[in-house]
């Protein structure tokens, strides 16, 4: 019903902005404006949001779960967009705790440009607190892909700590960053088709200012039924 840990209040339902666009346009929800009476379009709903193309955007994600039967809800709390239950699951109390979600979704739009820092941040919350941090770039066009230059290829030493020779095959295509640099949503999709269609997981290797460097792998998952790409993001030490 759109709540979660609030099941009653009197007489009204309280429903955040993505679940009343998506019972407008699935379950047929009619969206009334209390002031002159009449039924609001979606495309009128987009219009409240400060950014109209980024709340699309943050929809398109949230819509493409849900048609697949997740619970998707708010993930503000964990530097993300939503968290993620699985189909079945009801975030209610069961034996005196609740359930909690294992996965957050972050939604990084193709025309948005973040923060490195930043979004090391959000991946780091998600690792905090035991869940996986999914990223989605919805919206992707042939068009919008980019020829990047991916920096190294990896090859782990064997077990004795001896270096791999560079014939055999590479473990990992490295794509190096600095934490005040900024990423944006066509770059990391098109780095991350990239590693795919030369076989190998990206790890993203971001340079601070101290000289350390922190290792994020990231890997596709998939979502079936999905147009979209979804990948995990997580930390790493080769």
């Amino acid at each position: 019903m759109g709540i979660y840990k609030q099941f009653s209040r009197g007489k009204l339902f309280k429903f955040d902005v993505f679940e009343t666009v998506f019972l407008k346009k699935h379950m047929k929800a009619k969206v009334i404006n209390m002031e002159s009476g009449e039924e609001l379009s979606e495309n009128e709903i987009f219009e409240f949001s400060k950014n109209p193309e980024i709340f699309k955007a943050i929809y398109e994600v949230f819509e493409d779960w849900r048609l697949r039967g997740f619970v998707v809800k708010t993930g503000y709390k964990f530097g993300s967009h939503f968290r993620i239950y699985f189909p079945g699951v009801s975030p209610v109390k069961s034996s005196k705790e609740w359930i909690h979600s294992k996965h957050v979704l972050h939604v990084f739009p193709k025309f948005e440009r973040m923060l490195i820092s930043e979004w090391s941040r959000a991946i780091r919350v998600a690792h905090s607190v035991r869940k996986t941090f999914i990223i989605g770039i919805p919206g992707m066009e042939e068009k919008d892909f980019l020829d990047i230059d991916l920096d190294f290829l990896a090859y782990h030493r064997d077990n004795k700590n001896r270096a791999i020779t560079p014939d055999e095959n590479p473990n990992f295509v490295i794509w190096s960053l600095c934490e005040d640099e900024y990423i944006g949503g066509k770059e990391l999709a098109s780095a991350l088709r990239i590693a795919e269609e030369i076989g190998l997981d990206l790890l993203l290797a971001i340079n601070g200012r101290e000289s350390d460097i922190t290792y994020y792998l990231a890997k596709q998952i998939d979502l079936p039924g999905s147009k979209y790409q979804y990948y995990e993001i997580r930390w790493f030490q080769p």
